[in-house]
């Protein structure tokens, strides 16, 4: 199954509502199930001193599953994300062995 890494910013709505943010990434790792996106544990964190303020490894089956997630989790409003695909170092031995 495809990696993923998210990356997510506070919005003003989610600063002002910070106390929120717990409930928040509870609401998150359940919805995450229903799309069939896998949260690793212990594969959440919280950033400081960058452009981002929480960062997940996730995997989804693929592209499509990922964005529907990020999309409806980010419904919120408390968060703005990004999504990027990530590989592992198998896969990137693979993708440099092909060169």
């Amino acid at each position: 199954m495809p990696n993923y890494v998210i990356l997510a910013s506070l919005t003003e709505q989610g600063l002002q509502h910070a106390k929120q943010i717990p409930a928040e990434l509870a609401a998150a790792k359940k919805l995450a199930l229903k799309y069939g996106v896998t949260l690793p544990a212990d594969n959440l964190r919280m950033l400081i001193g960058g452009d981002y303020d929480f960062l997940a490894h996730v995997q989804a089956p693929d592209d499509k599953v990922v964005t529907e997630f990020v999309l409806a989790a980010g419904m919120s409003g408390y968060t703005m994300p990004a999504i990027m695909q990530s590989f592992t170092e198998a896969e990137i031995n693979d993708i440099f062995s092909k060169l």
